[in-house]
């Protein structure tokens, strides 16, 4: 009687009546015992097999997703290694370029420099020329006026 307070109310008639019809057969009533021990922990093993492969589903899903961003944030990295190696490209173009500029800049301070000397010079001999060409002038003027 012990034994079968074990089982669920349920299950004591049955038990008793289909495997135990004596208290003699205490094996009977012990294998009762213990297939309701071992059906209620397999029943408890598969809940919690099932949470697990709920918990793995999920894991699953977040690993999907956690590769999708790693996959986005990989092609952002790819294509922002592009843009810095055109940008690198273009700096150093432009380094040349500024480089050629500054000779060229250069190149134009010395003409420039060059051609305001040769035009300070061009327009000291046009003054002096000027200079004498009024000097004559006035000098035909008064020698035309007389004294």
């Amino acid at each position: 009687a012990i034994v079968l307070e074990a089982l669920p109310p349920e299950e004591h008639r049955s038990h008793r009546d289909e495997y135990c019809d004596s208290e003699i057969n205490f094996e009977c009533r012990r294998e009762a015992v213990q297939n309701h021990v071992n059906r209620k922990a397999l029943l408890a093993a598969q809940a919690r097999e099932r949470n697990l492969l709920r918990e793995l589903e999920k894991f699953r899903e977040d690993r999907d997703k956690l590769r999708t961003r790693n996959d986005a944030l990989n092609r952002r990295i790819d294509d922002l290694t592009e843009a810095n190696e055109f940008l690198e490209r273009k700096s150093k173009q432009l380094s040349y370029a500024n480089e050629a500029l500054k000779k060229e800049s250069e190149q134009q301070q010395k003409s420039l420099k060059s051609w305001k000397v040769e035009t300070g010079q061009r327009l000291n001999l046009l003054r002096k020329r000027l200079d004498e060409v009024e000097d004559i002038f006035f000098q035909r003027r008064w020698d035309a006026q007389g004294p």
